[in-house]
């Protein structure tokens, strides 16, 4: 009896598995959602002035390090750089679904959102490199070729006849990367080394809540007199300022314009913390 009930339940169960034939389990397969976000990582584009990758790089560092600071949620935002910068785009759509975020269309340039309604705008130079990319070597090179021949020039002046001291203490073009345009730009300093010029020069300052303001700086002015004359002008709101310059931490008592090298064309940063 026993051993007819065993024979039994073990035909019972083979039955059961014989249902399960590969073409059933193929019709109650249901495959993984197709990623259907456009990342952005083919769109071609050009920005208004040639970068090299290093300044690609620096300039998506400080997006990433600063956008935190002016809406959404940092977990958000440390979600979309990891799906952003990864290659496998089912990974990144699975990292957008876990941190909550939704593409509505679908193009991650056009804004993504998180379960609170809150909008997080990603640039297009985070996403792809620009068609007019050019490489550091080249940079390099130009800064090499220039300096030489600023040192030719001064030469050849001493050689000539009996120079002016402005024709020897002129300095050699300073490259500095302008967080605005993204360009690379030659430009002499605000003060001159050896310049006893005191006067208020302006500098532009950009501020957390996105807006640019006017400041006056001179040579001898630190980054605290700097951020107090900030105060006195009602540009900056109670709490503690961080100024930064190309993602550089300034700390209170440096002297931007003596340290930094400053041009007309640069921007500081000035992040407001609690």
């Amino acid at each position: 009896m026993g051993c007819c009930q065993s024979t039994t339940t073990a035909a019972g169960s083979e039955g059961a598995r014989s249902d399960l034939t590969p073409q059933r389990e193929a019709e109650n397969y249901e495959p993984l959602p197709v990623c259907t976000i456009d990342f952005g990582h083919t769109t071609r584009w050009a920005s208004e002035e040639a970068m090299t990758q290093t300044q690609l790089e620096r300039k998506r560092e400080e997006f990433w390090d600063t956008a935190p600071a002016f809406e959404g949620r940092l977990e958000v935002w440390q979600a979309l750089r990891l799906a952003c910068d990864s290659d496998d785009r089912q990974l990144a759509h699975a990292i957008l679904a876990s941190a909550g975020a939704t593409v509505p269309s679908l193009r991650i340039v056009d804004g993504v959102y998180d379960d609170h309604g809150a909008c997080y705008t990603i640039p297009q130079y985070c996403l792809s490199e620009p068609t007019n990319l050019i490489s550091d070597r080249a940079v390099e090179a130009a800064k090499t070729v220039d300096a030489q021949a600023s040192m030719d020039s001064g030469l050849r002046t001493a050689v000539v006849g009996s120079p002016s001291v402005a024709a020897l203490s002129s300095p050699i073009p300073i490259y500095r990367y302008d967080s605005d345009s993204t360009s690379i730009m030659s430009a002499s300093p605000l003060y001159p080394q050896g310049s006893s010029d005191m006067v208020h020069k302006p500098i532009k300052v950009r501020l957390s809540s996105g807006a640019d303001v006017s400041a006056r700086l001179t040579p001898d002015m630190t980054v605290a007199q700097l951020e107090q004359q900030l105060r006195d002008a009602g540009h900056l709101p109670a709490g503690r300022a961080r100024f930064f310059f190309l993602g550089r931490l300034l700390s209170p008592e440096l002297i931007p314009a003596r340290d930094l090298h400053l041009t007309k064309h640069v921007i500081l940063q000035v992040l407001m913390c609690s």
